[in-house]
């Protein structure tokens, strides 16, 4: 036992020590440089482990006491007292030169700096005994510059005030003790040497730049002091000059300008002079270098504070701005007509500005309100210098076009973690955060706990990008639409800025203005749409108990908006939300009960503004909003009193009527929502986990509103060998989707796989590389999905894939091929450009959607395009005015439209999708399926955006009268997609394509070839047939068309035995082939020969049939030639032109 107990202290000793928590918890002054800190943990541990009888007790002593001046409160007290009595001290010496000893009042005054100065010796000496003691080093701080300067300054004032008593000048020192004295009165000067100390509080500014020029000012400043000091001692004979006087004759020696009105008269005035200029000479450049590479190695941008000026606010953009178009977001973000004079914009970065950024700082517009800071939202001092603790909103923009979108999502909401934490810290209210996530499954990351919170705002960038393009795709020119409606452009005429004090573009007064629908170009009817935007306002109480089409509909014949949505929250209960498009008939509930918010399509704020409390400078829209109350409430009265109080009640109006299917046929599909499929759920245990019930749900939504497979499809069975119209040779309308980024494919095949739609076509994937595993996983669930391997930038490729029999094809952009191009933006679209030519030149009936990356590339879609689209012009381009264009800088525009207006995500995402994620996450909770609401808000059913033809009753009539029939029904008209004349290639505004005309005024005409973007509650469709026969003939003729295209394809399992028995056939033949063709040959060869041999005896035959002729032609020649020259003896006057060889005879 006792050899146990003296081996387990070795062994014990042989280990690393682990950190013990003094060690973790001690923090010293920075700048100290009296110990060092990793020195004094290690004392104390060693103290501590030690044998308390065999460590001196000073030294526990020493170590206690430098840690109480090291960490304790008051010993950064006692640091900053010394400091300030160093300063006293310098300031007291200098004022005391200008003191006159004969004066009394001056020589008391002397007195009282006498006992002063002999406190502070003291004092100083304390310090300097102290920090001897306390010293690791003894030796080494004895001999530091603060030490030496103490130590200096100290002795000579206890020795001149109790030896050397009498002062001495220079020319009377006779011995060795006046030599002492004067040398001991001149040490007098080293107090302002204490100004240095100030150092120590320098280190605590955090730039270093700013820190080391402060240093080198304190210096250069302490070093003047100095010695205008020391010259003003040795030249107290020659020169009885004041100090300032010393201090212009030390500026001007150094800088090297020398007046020569001053000059030292000593001898060791001149030495001393000398001495200075030589060491300033060294001194200052070598500082001046240091600050230079100090310079050079940080950035301007991160010395860079942000200062709110008066009562502006400021709003913080954080985040990858690299695929952000700067120039169309910072113009939305101080766009005019969103009327916020007093934002400032505070861009962090973590490098310095990009060219592009650049340009943007250097905008007349943009250089006043925008403020770049170089530094992290991770790290707290910078964020502290952006002020995000006082910033009412903050922006965190995301790479679209990121390789890892997992990564960079993850680094978007570890970044608003940082920045909550922060705000949270600083104990200030919490701003509104806009982000913007690629995959919107991150979306669950986020600790946000109430999804109706106004305070965080999520766009997912992949989600929001392929829905507006699968919208469009459905619907053509719906995305042109709903981004024209979330975008702000400037008005040309000053007229519209008093939109509030007229009648609106819809009324009889506008008419002059809107007649040139008629006889204007198709640019001008889109420029006049594009005006028209989206707007929030509070309902006012006098449309309580409105129906809602009726209100619309009123709205629009009188003062030209569109209210196509609601906001309503409940003011009592559990105070749920909902955002309904085009509720129909639904009744306005009373504002007792629940808040009411319209969404409202007018040129400006004041234009849309439905609550009667900003319109009071506007009389005229008063009197008509009140008119339009009056005249809705009569008509609610004409009706069944019980039904509207049954209605407002539950909060939903007549639902069961009847709608009319404008489109001709009638509807066969139905859109199970999410209530629908969770009422299975109600009786479920509210102990199951709550994310295997929230896959239940979300595959039973999946099989019940969408075509999908039972059991996912096969990679090998879907890759097309040859080409599409070998092995499907009835394929006809399909789509192509030409990309090199598939990660996002998922949202963009869901929405064209919808059940409502009534069809089922195929989309074909023409990919250059192998498809993912993880994409593919996700995507063969949905029917009638084919892959074509090959480039896009190869015809063959694109012929394989049936480009002359494709109705749409989607060119998406390259998601790596920003950042592989970094500067050059041509190449940065070039495939995609060249695809899209490539594609038009194949087939010229396709429909093309391209999504561009730069939009100053969109020229080169059309060289022939006068547009410049290095501005925002490319939006008035023929081809973003059609719908077949995407840019990502759109998606920039809704967040900056999001600040404005908070619940414009929610919108959109129901214009796109027909859904809403908010109230998805809501609704899916499996927790809350036994207590979920069944009545109230929660009952009403919304609409989804669709496009129908003119009906026939109402072709060449006015929008207008269109207005009006559509309401009857329940739908809401959105605006036009105005077409073109199959039998003529152009349309009625003289247009070669297509474009989107938002909200016309009620005069516009209409044609044939036009179509209504509508909201509606039922579903429509020109199809007549159920999804169940539309899958089934959907399957009835891809299983056709596989049976006679791929008769000759071999099945994997008996694919080697069919084709070597194929290959013996074909062997045979050839041989049999062979010997035919060697018969064949032996054959003509001899008749070739007999051939020659006639050939021969022919040719010799005609040889001597030649012989005779040509003798027979020279005579006569010779009995011409004899004739001719009988005629020309007897002067015959007749010529005759013969037509022999001989040229012309005369006869």
């Amino acid at each position: 036992m006792a050899t146990d107990a003296k081996v387990s202290p070795q062994v014990t000793s042989s280990k690393a020590p682990a950190p013990s928590p003094l060690q973790r918890r001690m923090s010293f002054a920075k700048g100290s440089k009296s110990f060092d800190s990793s020195s004094f943990a290690h004392l104390i541990e060693k103290t501590a482990s030690n044998d308390p009888e065999k460590t001196p007790m000073m030294e526990v002593i020493r170590l206690k006491v430098k840690k109480w001046l090291a960490a304790s409160f008051f010993g950064r007290i006692y640091v900053y007292i010394l400091l300030i009595l160093s300063v006293l001290s310098c300031a007291q010496y200098i004022y005391q030169t200008y003191l006159n000893e004969n004066d009394p009042q001056d020589k008391e005054l002397l007195n009282i700096f006498a006992l002063l100065e002999l406190f502070l010796a003291a004092l100083f000496a304390f310090d300097w005994c102290l920090h001897l003691f306390l010293a690791d080093h003894r030796w080494d701080h004895f001999f530091s510059f603060f030490a030496m300067v103490d130590f200096t300054t100290v002795i000579p004032i206890w020795l001149t005030y109790y030896v050397f008593t009498n002062p001495v000048e220079y020319h009377d020192i006779h011995n060795v003790d006046d030599a002492i004295n004067y040398a001991l009165r001149g040490a007098y000067t080293l107090r302002i040497l204490r100004a240095l100390r100030v150092h120590r509080l320098l280190v605590h500014i955090e730039d270093e730049v700013e820190r080391f020029l402060s240093q080198m000012l304190l210096s250069v400043v302490t070093m003047i002091l100095f010695d205008s000091a020391i010259m003003q001692y040795l030249e107290k004979q020659q020169h009885d000059e004041k100090f300032h006087t010393w201090m212009y004759f030390l500026v001007v020696s150094i800088s090297t300008v020398g007046y020569g009105d001053i000059s030292p008269g000593s001898t060791l005035g001149r030495f001393m002079a000398m001495f200075f200029i030589c060491f300033a000479i060294i001194f200052v450049p070598k500082q001046t270098n240091e600050l230079i590479e100090k310079m050079n190695q940080s950035s301007v941008w991160a010395r860079h504070h942000y200062k709110p000026r008066g009562n502006t606010k400021h709003v913080l953009i954080c985040g990858d701005l690299r695929s952000t178009s700067l120039l169309e977001f910072f113009s939305e973000l101080f766009h005019e007509d969103h009327e916020n004079m007093n934002l400032n914009a505070v861009i962090l970065q973590p490098e310095p500005p990009s060219s592009d950024m650049h340009a943007v700082l250097r905008d007349p517009i943009f250089s006043i309100v925008t403020h770049y800071l170089e530094g992290s939202p991770l790290n707290d001092s910078d964020l502290m210098r952006a002020k995000a603790n006082q910033a009412i909103a903050i922006f965190l923009m995301g790479n679209k076009f990121s390789s890892n979108p997992d990564e960079e999502d993850a680094k978007t909401i570890l970044q608003q973690f940082s920045i909550r934490r922060f705000i949270t810290s600083t104990q200030s209210c919490d701003p509104l955060f806009c982000l913007q996530l690629i995959r919107p499954e991150n979306r669950r990351h986020l600790a946000t706990e109430d999804p109706d919170s106004d305070k965080e705002l999520v766009v997912c960038l992949n989600e929001m990008k392929m829905g507006v393009i699968a919208k469009t795709c459905m619907f053509p020119g719906t995305g042109t639409m709903i981004f024209n409606l979330l975008t702000s452009f400037a008005e040309d005429d000053d007229d519209d800025n008093d939109a509030g004090d007229t009648d609106g573009p819809g009324s009889d007064e506008d008419c002059s203005e809107d007649d040139m629908d008629d006889g204007g170009s198709w640019m001008q009817e889109y420029q006049r749409g594009c005006d028209w935007e989206i707007y929030t306002t509070e309902m006012a109480e006098v449309f309580e108990g409105a129906r809602f089409c009726v209100l619309s509909q009123n709205l629009y014949s009188k003062l030209g908006v569109v209210l196509f949505a609601l906001r309503i929250r409940e003011l009592k209960g559990k105070g749920h939300v909902r955002v309904l498009l085009n509720p129909a008939d639904y009744v306005i509930p009373s504002k007792d009960k629940y808040f009411v918010e319209g969404f409202v399509i007018a040129k400006n704020k004041a234009s849309s503004d439905l609550s009667f409390q900003g319109i009071a400078s506007s009389d005229i829209r008063s009197s008509q909003l009140s008119l339009i109350a009056n005249a809705i409430t009569k008509t609610a009265e004409a009706g069944t009193s019980a039904f509207r109080r049954q209605s407002m009640a539950v909060g939903m109006g007549a639902r069961g009527m009847k709608h009319s299917d404008t489109s001709g046929g009638p509807v066969k599909h139905t859109n199970a929502g999410w209530q629908t499929i969770m009422s299975q759920y109600e009786n479920q245990d509210v102990n199951q986990n709550q994310q295997e019930a929230l896959q239940k749900i979300e595959d039973e939504n999946l099989r019940r509103n969408y075509f999908v497979r039972d059991v996912p499809n096969d990679l090998a069975e879907s890759i097309v060998k040859t080409s599409v119209l070998e092995e499907y040779p009835y394929m006809n309308g399909h789509m192509i989707v030409i990309a090199k980024g598939l990660s996002n494919l998922y949202d963009f095949i869901r929405p064209l796989r919808a059940k409502y739609l009534g069809r089922l076509r195929h989309i074909v994937l023409l990919y250059p590389y192998d498809i993912p595993h993880s994409v593919w996983r996700r995507i063969s669930i949905f029917e009638g999905i084919l892959v074509v391997r090959g480039s896009p930038l190869e015809e063959s490729d694109i012929r394989r894939a049936g480009i002359f029999r494709a109705q749409q094809v989607v060119v998406l952009a390259d998601p790596n091929s920003d950042n592989g191009n970094q500067g050059i933006d041509a190449l940065v679209d070039a495939d995609a450009i060249f695809t899209y030519h490539c594609v038009r030149r194949l087939n010229e009936k396709a429909q093309i959607m391209i999504e561009i990356v730069r939009h100053q590339n969109v020229g080169y879609l059309d060289p022939s395009m006068s547009v410049n689209t290095h501005d925002a012009d490319y939006k008035f381009t023929p081809q973003f005015a059609a719908g077949t264009l995407f840019t990502s800088s759109m998606l920039d525009s809704i967040v900056c439209q999001a600040f404005y207006n908070p619940q414009i995500i929610r919108v959109l995402d129901k214009l796109i999708s027909g859904t809403d994620c908010v109230e998805d996450q809501k609704n899916r909770n499996p927790l809350l399926a036994n207590k979920r609401p069944k009545v109230g808000i929660q009952a009403v059913t919304g609409s989804a955006l669709y496009q129908i033809p003119i009906p026939d009753n109402l072709e060449s009539k006015t929008y207008g009268s269109l207005f009006k029939h559509l309401c009857k029904d329940g739908i809401l008209p959105l605006g036009l997609l105005r077409g073109v004349f199959t039998n003529m290639s152009m349309g009625a505004k003289s247009n070669k394509m297509s474009y989107v005309f938002t909200n016309p005024s009620k005069d516009t005409e209409l044609f044939t070839c036009d179509r209504v973007f509508v909201l509606s509650q039922k579903v429509l469709t020109s199809s007549k047939s159920t999804a169940r026969e539309v899958l089934e003939s959907f399957m009835q003729a891809t299983a056709g068309q596989t049976q006679g295209g791929r008769r000759r394809t071999v099945d994997d399992s008996s694919g080697m035995d069919v084709l070597k028995e194929e290959f013996q056939d074909i062997s045979n033949a050839q041989r049999t082939l062979e010997r035919a063709m060697t018969s064949l040959t032996l054959d003509m060869s001899k008749k070739f020969d007999d051939m020659l041999e006639l050939v021969k005896s022919i040719k010799r035959t005609n040889d001597g049939v030649d012989g005779a002729v040509i003798n027979r032609s020279n005579s006569r020649r010779r009995m011409s030639q004899l004739g001719s020259d009988r005629s020309n003896n007897q002067g015959s006057p007749n010529k005759v032109v013969s037509k022999s060889r001989t040229g012309p005879v005369d006869i």
